[in-house]
């Protein structure tokens, strides 16, 4: 019965939905960052009632739900732009530089791995998403990096290499959103022209040529996505083929 936001002035606001009362707010600004907006960033919690906070200063923090009281918060070198994954006791997150941490409940490091970064100017880049014991990452530079999920030990590599020459948004970042995962396949795509359908293993089954903004839907048979060109496209979830768009 509560919603909780983050806005940019880096305040945390939880809101009780049946009394419509303000049950307690947190300011997440580090006291090096006064007068500064966030962007990016996200929000998640557990099944303890832990509220997990990632912010463009760079901080991972963990608030009790209950009452807003700061349990712990952890400093990486690259803002967050993107709302960290939990999946059992653990806590993924991957910074702007393409650095991904598994942090433990009580705000350890399991693992850290050193993605492939570039420069982009894009407020989100994607989540870690789980397949299994694997882990998906997202990064930057348009490369689909999965791993193992207890070690960070690298498992295979996918590259998403189609760029349309002389279109403006290739130096936007390759992502700005999440895979999807259904079934053991992996649905994903860039900005610039590319969406895949990957076995879990990483090989391709087939390719489509549009961008995506965002995240897919998958819906029965049909996956949809807003395209790079502003177009809202159906494709069969089987082989990538055009179904309709508009």
């Amino acid at each position: 019965n509560k919603m909780i936001s983050l806005n940019d002035e880096g305040e945390l606001k939880c809101l009780d939905l049946i009394s419509k009362n303000d049950c307690w707010t947190y300011s997440v600004i580090p006291s090096s960052g006064a007068g500064k907006l966030i962007f990016g960033g996200g929000l998640t919690f557990d099944e303890n009632n832990t509220l997990y906070v990632t912010t463009s200063y760079g901080e991972v923090l963990a608030l009790s739900i209950k009452d807003g009281t700061l349990i712990w918060r952890f400093k990486v070198e690259a803002p967050i732009l993107d709302a960290p994954t939990i999946v059992g006791n653990d806590i993924y997150i991957t910074d702007a530089s393409s650095i991904s941490k598994s942090l433990s409940q009580d705000g350890k490091i399991n693992w850290s791995l050193k993605g492939v970064s570039t420069s982009h100017i894009r407020s989100n880049i994607g989540s870690p998403v789980q397949l299994g014991n694997t882990l998906l990452l997202p990064s930057s530079s348009g490369i689909l990096l999965a791993v193992d999920i207890a070690t960070g030990k690298k498992q295979w590599s996918f590259h998403f290499n189609r760029y349309k020459m002389g279109y403006t948004r290739n130096i936007f970042g390759a992502f700005n959103g999440n895979p999807i995962v259904y079934e053991n396949i992996i649905y994903f795509g860039n900005v610039n022209g590319q969406f895949n359908a990957l076995k879990a293993n990483g090989d391709m089954l087939w390719q489509a040529p549009y961008g995506i903004e965002g995240s897919p839907l998958l819906v029965s048979n049909s996956l949809f996505l807003v395209s790079d060109t502003n177009d809202l496209i159906r494709l069969n979830k089987e082989d990538g083929s055009l179904i309709w768009s508009r």
